[in-house]
């Protein structure tokens, strides 16, 4: 079992080697940080191409922009893991795919959706996406319904 510990961007780039499910994990060379700084650390992780391959993302046990005096519970990256391996059971196609996750180390490995923009950002500037109701409408559909009460057993 691992022990907590804070990632550096070397500790990230060890853990892609070891669990990002990449075709040649030896390429892995790199990362960049690209969390906002309030809550994780998220990693970019780089193979010696330069091409982003997947992201480490860990939990603190603090809020990050506050402090060690404001603490945090590490099971919300549990929470938040289940949730979405769960999700992307029944809706992949708008739900990112983990591909690894820690308990101890509070982190997962998911894969790199560089590609997508954060839409509070594009929302912020006023940017329209005429699909997004229905995108939104169906991830919801799908992920409510498969783990509710109408189709979950009792005891899940």
């Amino acid at each position: 079992m691992s022990q907590y510990r804070t990632f550096t961007a070397a500790d990230a780039v060890e853990y892609a080697r070891q669990f990002g499910g990449v075709d040649n994990p030896a390429a892995l060379s790199s990362a960049e940080e690209i969390g906002d700084g309030n809550l994780n650390l998220v990693f970019k992780i780089y193979d010696d191409q330069g091409n982003s391959r997947v992201v480490v993302k860990q939990a603190l046990p603090y809020v990050r922009c506050v402090g060690e005096s404001w603490p945090l519970t590490l099971d919300r990256a549990r929470l938040e893991a289940q949730t979405l391996v769960e999700h992307y059971k029944y809706c992949p196609q708008h739900t990112v795919k983990i591909t690894h996750y820690d308990a101890e180390l509070a982190v997962m490995v998911m894969e790199d959706l560089s590609s997508h923009r954060i839409w509070r950002g594009e929302l912020v500037k006023g940017a329209y996406y005429p699909e997004a109701a229905q995108q939104l409408g169906d991830y919801l559909a799908q992920t409510l319904f498969h783990t509710s009460d109408f189709i979950l057993h009792p005891h899940q």
